[in-house]
């Protein structure tokens, strides 16, 4: 399955790809995710996150460059608890729901606004990297399958760019 795994990975150049666990432990990126998000975030500071949501969550992380933060978190954070609720309770895994909750600086009504505005299956993140504006996309997929339990901890969110001068940025 690794050999596999790899494979998407490269695949998936010249656009960002992680491979984390669950509820966000990282596994493994593709060299194209590392180069993007270290545009960001330097490599220093990224290794002292071993979680991508808790990465993206944080102050020390993307949260400030992340420029639809307030559409794009509840999304995120309603993404997160439906993985993490699939858990068995008590898990790590809801102390990093609560610890994400607190620090996205949302208002207490969040999920019912989410609940009340216009559904869309895709969720663009908008970026900012100095004077650029960056929209991506994602893929998120669950590896494996009903006789393998182990490749159903593995989930593989794949960016993708979400205009014209985001693919123009890659190409670069």
């Amino acid at each position: 399955m690794k050999r596999a795994v790899d494979r998407i990975l490269v695949q998936q150049e010249p656009y960002p790809a992680i491979l984390m666990s669950p509820v966000g432990d990282f596994i493994q990126s593709n060299d194209a995710a590392v180069r993007f998000f270290s545009q960001f975030v330097p490599i220093e500071k990224m290794l002292r996150f071993t979680n991508v949501y808790e990465l993206f969550f944080s102050e020390d992380g993307f949260k400030p460059f992340i420029r639809n933060w307030g559409q794009l978190a509840p999304h995120m954070l309603a993404f997160i608890k439906q993985e993490v609720f699939e858990l068995e309770p008590g898990n790590d895994a809801y102390r990093l729901y609560n610890r994400l909750l607190k620090s996205s600086d949302l208002e207490r009504n969040w999920q019912h606004e989410l609940a009340a505005e216009d559904q869309t299956p895709l969720f663009q993140m908008e970026l900012m990297l100095g004077e650029r504006n960056l929209a991506l996309f994602s893929t998120y997929t669950t590896m494996g399958s009903p006789h393998d339990v182990t490749l159903q901890e593995l989930r593989l969110e794949c960016f993708f760019p979400a205009d014209e001068s985001t693919e123009a940025f890659f190409s670069e």
